[in-house]
């Protein structure tokens, strides 16, 4: 727990709640008679919430839930994908809440609570049926992070949430009381330490190449790591982005190691919502001296969105967007010399 807890507090993870309900009669019996405070607005506690009144058929009114933050969340029955962001946000001149608006009108976005405009972008993905079963719980705690939960003197439970805001009294009695934690960040926050991927030739720090899912990231990664074992990548290509990309003019006869190439053209994301489309059409340039090999590779790959039928890549389209507005997204000037030559490598794959 990263606060303290008074002893006495039932604290449980989602795991232990599922691991209780599957495995233990009395514990299933314990588990349906309690009230639950759920700690967490990412993916994880909204699947708490959706978990406890589905499966635990724990009545809305008995569940709170704290809200650190508003999270946009995508609609399943809508389409798309994580890059209709991106393409949204260069349309308002990198305005996020318009963009996001403008997508909550298409249906593609979805929020909790209109009263409450959201300020992070954790890509879950709801069934609309999910989204009213968040929406049926009545007790949400907009009042930060929870910083304590402490037990007082009339053995009522009080969750603190720092000294600017007031604090909250809990279901009670204490023992029919149940925190749900599922406020951990995760391993892909930028918690992990260093700026690259590939630290040596024989180690690599894994990071997201774009946003979630995260799988399709790591898929990319080991994607890259067979080419460069199997002698297949395209480094002189590769070469050519690197030059174009440094800042400064450079001689042609610059050196570079397979690492550094693979450092300064495969980037982790850090919330640049550019970055995923850029390092996709680099992905594509340097697995194979045919673009064609890392586009069929996508497609054949179950954790890429383009492994599902009429769904279209589009990176012709993004890195014309990226080239012609480029400046005025923020987008570095060595960047958008490397997006050149991209654009020209990857004529294969317009209109795919």
């Amino acid at each position: 727990m990263q606060f303290p807890v008074d002893e006495d507090v039932r604290v449980m993870t989602p795991n232990q709640i599922y691991d209780v309900f599957e495995g233990e009669s009395d514990g299933r019996s314990l588990l349906k008679n309690s009230k639950y405070v759920v700690l967490g607005a990412g993916k994880t506690g909204m699947d708490c919430i959706v978990y406890l009144q589905r499966t635990l058929k724990v009545d809305p009114d008995d569940i709170a839930w704290v809200i650190s933050n508003d999270v946009w969340m995508m609609n399943l029955e809508a389409g798309g994908g994580p890059s209709m962001f991106p393409r949204y946000l260069a349309k308002f001149d990198n305005d996020i809440d318009q963009a996001a608006q403008a997508l909550e009108k298409k249906g593609w976005l979805v929020r909790l609570d209109k009263n409450f405009l959201p300020t992070k972008f954790r890509f879950p993905v709801l069934h609309k049926d999910e989204l009213k079963l968040l929406q049926n719980i009545k007790t949400v705690l907009r009042r930060g992070r929870a910083t304590a939960i402490r037990k007082n003197s009339d053995s009522n439970i009080m969750v603190e949430f720092g000294s600017e805001q007031s604090q909250w009294e809990a279901f009670s009695p204490i023992d029919k009381c149940v925190f749900v934690h599922a406020t951990s960040p995760g391993p892909f926050n930028g918690l992990y330490p260093g700026s690259t991927i590939y630290n040596s030739a024989k180690k690599m720090t894994l990071k997201l190449l774009f946003a979630p899912p995260i799988s399709f990231s790591m898929s990319a990664l080991a994607k890259i790591e067979a080419g460069r074992r199997k002698g297949t990548l395209d480094l002189d290509f590769a070469r050519r982005l690197a030059l174009a990309s440094e800042e400064d003019k450079q001689e042609d006869n610059k050196e570079f190691t397979e690492n550094d190439l693979l450092n300064l053209l495969i980037r982790a994301w850090k919330g640049s919502s550019f970055q995923p489309m850029i390092n996709l059409a680099i992905i594509f340039a340097i697995l194979d001296q045919d673009p064609m090999f890392g586009i069929n590779w996508a497609k054949q790959n179950r954790l890429s969105f383009l492994s599902i039928p009429n769904f279209k890549c589009e990176t012709c389209n993004d890195l014309r967007m990226l080239r012609s507005k480029g400046q005025s997204l923020g987008i570095p000037e060595n960047d958008i010399r490397m997006l050149e030559l991209l654009s020209e490598r990857l004529k294969p794959l317009e209109g795919m």
